[in-house]
């Protein structure tokens, strides 16, 4: 093998691991993306579960902060379920205020 054929292989090896690299790289970058994104989401989860009945659950301001994002719902395949249980949670926590507010007018409070 002459020396101008031994370079070009090292130079088609370099090229080919640089590639690679920068296409690890990129996986890494989506991946830790989605990592954030599912953290995210599982947190909106997790502070819907442990909310106790307010007016709170009434008002605009707390459905949107408590919407999955467009990307959000985008990147997982379980959004739909996600979207579902925030939704139950807060029309249950609706519910139980309502009735607590109702028991309370009954009893003269």
């Amino acid at each position: 093998m002459t020396e101008d054929a031994k370079r070009e292989v090292r130079v088609r090896l370099q090229i080919e691991l640089e590639d690679a690299e920068s296409e690890l790289a990129h996986l890494r970058e989506n991946a830790l993306a989605a990592v954030d994104s599912l953290y995210e989401t599982a947190n909106k989860l997790r502070h819907n579960a442990r909310l106790e009945p307010s007016r709170g659950d009434f008002s605009m301001e707390s459905d949107l902060r408590d919407r999955l994002t467009p990307d959000q719902i985008a990147k997982h395949v379980p959004s739909d379920a996600v979207i579902r249980m925030i939704s139950e949670l807060r029309q249950s926590r609706q519910k139980v205020f309502n009735l607590k507010e109702r028991r309370d007018q009954l009893a003269g409070k």
